[in-house]
């Protein structure tokens, strides 16, 4: 039970917020953990002991990360069976995304053509009244 409040743990964990190129901390805490900014903060300046809840957060928020390495130090930070599923998801994930963005783009160029071709019509319709008188 002392390893669940080592130094060493804490460790780990700045070290997967640094890895994952975390930039707002209070960001981090509250929108990707649902916890309070302020507990995070005292939890990684050892004003407050760690808990299973924050360590189970941190596990379901980064399950590519091993859970050995993190409570235990033991083993690769990457369990590489979860990493690259988690990786084809979100490769997955962006490829839906960008489909998304390139259908509404494609509904927009529509809406533009359609457009320019009634502009077409009624230059060509003044055109036609232009040679007709």
């Amino acid at each position: 039970m002392d390893e669940l409040y080592s130094d060493a743990l804490l460790d780990r964990i700045k070290l997967l917020i640094v890895r994952k190129h975390v930039v707002s901390i209070n960001n981090w805490a509250i929108k990707q953990l649902g916890m309070q900014q302020s507990t995070v903060d005292r939890i990684l300046k050892k004003q407050a002991r760690l808990n299973l809840e924050f360590i189970v957060k941190i596990l379901e928020l980064y399950p590519e990360v091993s859970a050995e390495w993190l409570l235990r130090g033991k083993g690769d930070m990457h369990d590489a069976v979860t990493e690259k599923s988690v990786n084809n998801e979100v490769a997955m994930r962006n490829m839906q995304i960008d489909f998304l963005r390139f259908q509404k783009r494609l509904k927009q160029y529509a809406q533009e053509i359609n457009e320019l071709e009634c502009v077409i019509d009624e230059k060509n319709k003044i055109i036609d009244e232009f040679i007709r008188a």
